[in-house]
């Protein structure tokens, strides 16, 4: 019985994971917001690890965060280049 129930939360979770990932709409842009977001979902504590390596091999994701632009940077000199 303890087996069922665990397989049918680890299949939810799964679940929750691919579609937070395939969201295009999606404003997650750490492992760790999303660990925060299925922890508060799910009620399930989730290892770090266990939540990159999942979605690195399984969904072949890479969140990243664009860095900010230097303060010196001039909008209208990238047009020309």
């Amino acid at each position: 019985m303890a087996v069922i129930i665990l397989e049918f939360y680890q299949k939810k979770m799964i679940a929750s994971i691919a579609s937070k990932l395939n969201d295009s709409q999606t404003t997650i842009t750490s492992y760790v917001e999303l660990k925060e977001i299925l922890e508060q979902e799910l009620g399930e504590k989730v290892k770090y690890k266990t939540l990159y390596n999942h979605c690195r091999k399984k969904h072949k994701s890479k969140l990243k965060v664009s860095h900010k632009s230097h303060y010196k940077k001039d909008p209208n000199a990238e047009a020309f280049f």
